[in-house]
Parts: structure tokens; sequence; C-alpha cells
């Protein structure tokens, strides 16, 4: 166990063209964190990746370079969270942990009701109660009675490092760093903009793609992975993490061009093939010429990534945890979760109410100055209607 000292990297500094292209999806360093505290402390992934800036700012999130991840101990209780706290706190270097706001307060600190700040730039590897900063109160949570959540970054030199925490904990210090640098680790960053596609060539357990059952960040940075490869083959996607008609289309042309069983899914015998192009592209055998495309799906199908039928619908219904009976109600639900979901927040679209969905509206007012109270009224439902149409 060991506290990072230094080594904190300014992600706001690095807002241009060619860093968001370089890390446009979840560090595999903090989806491999988020996994351990969820094991561990009982924490919940309430957002990871997303393009945004910063509250009341003008500079970019380190959300917008997949550097950081809010965590909820809702279930598991403040108890659970102030431990996860400490255990990160403990263990920054060898996880390249750089930041941790811990919204609720008083965390490590002390026993008032603030919001707290820790960071390598003012810590000390003596005492984990050095480096903390107390936060002004804000309607976004900060400092509030409910908020239950945690904010974690990381490091540049440690985005790329996704071995599991216990076996960084085990390899001991700068382990994090180290194999996130790639120097003298053995490993190829997953970087698309310069071609390399080393961690995900090598992992064995690459879940099964399919179009609209790709949900998880584990599944989207597959789907870059898999398009990555296939424009190797002549295919020109989006290299975004989102499995949709052209990408299933285009994986239907690879698998007729390999032999394989055409269906659109990416499973195991895909996946072979798939990394044998990723080693040596000459192996890969050409695209048939125009592959097959059909329209993007319109109006309200949220399992299809449409929203459009519900913006215009006015006489929407309240909505609250434990409120939600009646099939409108529920129809609304799905609307306001595929909107959220099509930002960034990780939630089923199921329509139902659930803790989780009254989390993320949380977040959502409190980013956009209204009233955090979970509740989706008039105002909140201006709001998600401007994010569904922009």
């Amino acid at each position: 166990m060991t506290i990072q000292v230094g080594g904190f990297t300014s992600w706001q500094a690095k807002a241009n063209a060619s860093k968001l292209t370089k890390y446009n999806y979840l560090s595999p360093n903090l989806e491999s964190i988020r996994n351990h505290l969820a094991t561990n402390f009982g924490g919940t992934d309430i957002g990871g990746y997303l393009v945004r800036n910063i509250r009341g700012g003008g500079f970019l999130s380190s959300h917008a370079f997949g550097a950081a991840q809010d965590i909820s101990f809702r279930e598991a209780g403040r108890d659970r969270m102030h431990a996860a706290i400490a255990f990160l706190v403990a263990n920054s270097a060898e996880l390249g942990v750089q930041a941790i706001h811990d919204y609720s307060g008083p965390g490590l600190t002390g026993n008032d009701d603030r919001g707290y700040i820790w960071r390598t730039s003012r810590s000390s590897a003596s005492d984990e109660k050095i480096g903390w900063k107390k936060q002004r109160r804000s309607s976004g949570g900060m400092g509030q009675t409910w908020a239950d959540w945690i904010h974690v970054e990381v490091c540049e030199p440690a985005w790329f490092d996704g071995r599991p925490v216990d076996e960084r904990l085990a390899g001991g210090v700068a382990s994090a760093v180290a194999a996130g640098a790639g120097a003298g680790a053995g490993a190829t960053p997953f970087d698309p903009a310069n071609g390399e596609w080393g961690p995900w060539q090598t992992k064995t357990n690459k879940p099964r793609l399919a179009r609209r059952i790709v949900d998880t960040p584990t599944e989207r940075e597959a789907t870059r992975y898999l398009q990555g490869v296939l424009n190797t083959t002549g295919a020109k996607l989006l290299i975004d993490g989102d499995f949709g008609p052209k990408t299933e289309h285009t994986v239907h042309g690879f698998q007729t061009a390999q032999s394989l069983g055409v269906d659109g899914v990416v499973g195991k015998k895909t996946w072979g093939q798939v990394d044998v192009v990723a080693g040596d592209a000459s192996k890969a055998n050409p695209l048939p010429a125009d592959p097959p495309t059909e329209p993007e799906p319109t109006g309200f199908h949220p399992e299809q990534g449409a929203f459009e039928a519900w913006p215009t619908k006015a006489d929407k219904p309240l909505l609250a945890l434990g409120q939600v009976d009646t099939e409108g109600e529920r129809e609304a639900t799905r609307y306001l979760q595929g909107v959220a979901a099509s930002v960034g927040y990780v939630l089923p679209v199921d329509g139902t109410f659930s803790d989780r969905t009254e989390l993320v509206v949380k977040k959502i007012q409190g980013s956009n100055g209204l009233s955090a109270d979970g509740s989706v009224d008039v105002k909140t439902w201006k709001v998600i209607d401007a994010i569904a149409t922009s």
C-alpha cells in the first residue's frame, strides 16, 4: 500500500482533438477499479465516459477523456463508502488514482457535512488525511445530505492498465504506471487513433456482441476494438463503441468473407478471426462490396436508440421513485432512461423508476441548475427533451 504523491494529470489541459480521439472510452484502469469496488465495497456504477464540460466552467471534464468514474454507495451505506475511499487513497500509487471527490463528506477528514476533494498534487506519503480540501456545498450534490457517491480519477500513465486490482496490488508500487505506459510491461495500448490493438488482441474473455445488446463499458470497449479492426479490412466505421446498423452489416460482410456463419453476432468464432486480422491485416479476405444497409430507426423505440416521439408529447406525467404505476408512466420512464443512456449514463431502459434512475435524475438536475430532488417535473422534462433533441 502506497499513497501517490505528485504525478497529477491536468486533463483539462488536454482539451484538443487528438486527446479526445485517443481517450474516447472509459479507461480500462477505471473499469477494473470500479469492478473491484463493486465486489468488495458494494459500489454501483452511475457514470463514466461522457464528453461534457466541468460543472460551471468552460473546460472539458475528466469524464470526457474516460479518466473519471462516479460510484454510488446508496445501498452499501456511507461506512462502506468511506472504507472504499480509504482503500483508494492507501493504494493510489499502485492503482494510478490521482483524485477522489467525496460528495457526502466528511470522509477521512472530520465530522462536518461539507464535501471534500483529495488530490495527489497536495498529498503526503505518510498520512492519508493530508491532501483533502473542503469544497463549497452545491446543488449538484457536493456536501448535500442526500449525496452518496464518489468521483474517482486516474492519471494518464495508468490510464490503459486494465489488470485486476488484486494483481496490481500484489505487483507493488508503480505497477499501474508501468503497465499503462507499456514500457517494459509487454503491453501495447488499445489506441485506435494510432492503429494499436494490443490488450484486446490477447484478451480471451471478450463479450458476445450483437445489435441492441451492447450496454456495458466492457461491451462498448470490445465494439471499438471490433470497429477498428474491421476498418483495417476496408470498412469505414466510426470507432465509437456503438453497435449500430452499419457495424452489424459490416460484421455480416466480414463473416461472409471469412466463411463464417452470417448472423451479425460476434461470438467466439468471429472473435477468433477478428483477432487473426488484428495481428496481420493481410490475412483478411476483402469485404463484399456495398454491404446492405437499412434506415436508422425513428419514433419512440428505446431498444433501438430512437427517442423522437416523446419530445413532442406535452402531457408527460410527473415521475418519482415509488410513483410509477401506469403504462403511460412506464413509457415516460423508458423515454427518460433512454435519453439518459444516450449521453453516457449507465442504467437499464426498462420503464422501472428504480433507485439508480432516481440517482441519474438527480445528477442531470444538478448539472443543469435544477433542484436535485430526483422527481421528474415540468422543468426536468424540459431538460430531458433538450438533451433528446440536441
